[in-house]
């Protein structure tokens, strides 16, 4: 199933467990065949000129992180933290750098790198369910992110506890967005995460 086919699936609703799956499933595909998708970069390493926050790099990385069908976290003691239905998964793993102000290209000289998990779950009888973040990013406005945390993205969540009939602000299944989103409104302009976030 291709990433247009799943994106579309979430335009139309339908079952969680399928979403999650086709999700996750496109992603072990792509591994299992030496496929990468959907590039080196996304969000703003395709958009040099945005002004919010240019120096921040988003790869996504997903392929190279699946393993017996499965993509695996490099943070599993945060995911303790995090409520969970019945369907649940990583569907997403994005590598963040920065970019030299001379090049454009990430900064290979500056040690610098974050990751960013992206966590989707919700129950069998939802059309949408709840995305949280699991990264390594400083949060220095809030002494629990200090090392790395959990986060609920209320954006890219229901607003429909119940039921999950309510779609989310932004569509947590599209990569390109999932990047945007990362670079643009998470993290700041150090790749660190933003104090209107806060760590469970």
């Amino acid at each position: 199933m291709d990433q247009v086919a799943v994106s579309r699936r979430y335009q139309a609703g339908g079952n969680l467990k399928m979403k999650i799956f086709s999700k996750v499933l496109a992603a072990c595909v792509m591994a299992a065949s030496g496929v990468v998708f959907p590039g080196p970069t996304l969000g703003l390493s395709d958009m040099t000129d945005c002004p919010v926050n240019p120096q921040i790099v988003v790869s996504d990385v997903t392929t190279q992180w699946v393993y017996r069908w499965e993509v695996i976290s490099a943070f599993p003691r945060f995911y303790d933290r995090i409520p969970r239905e019945e369907n649940a998964d990583i569907i997403r793993v994005f590598k963040v750098t920065k970019r030299t102000e001379s090049t454009g290209f990430p900064d290979t000289s500056v040690p610098f790198e974050r990751r960013v998990e992206v966590f989707y779950t919700g129950g069998d009888w939802m059309e949408f369910g709840f995305t949280y973040f699991v990264t390594d990013a400083h949060n220095p406005h809030h002494g629990g992110g200090a090392y790395g945390g959990a986060y609920f993205i209320s954006d890219m969540s229901t607003t429909d506890r119940e039921e999950g009939a309510e779609p989310p602000k932004v569509d947590p299944l599209n990569p390109a967005t999932l990047a945007s989103y990362i670079s643009t409104n998470f993290l700041d302009a150090s790749g660190e995460v933003k104090a209107t976030f806060k760590p469970l």
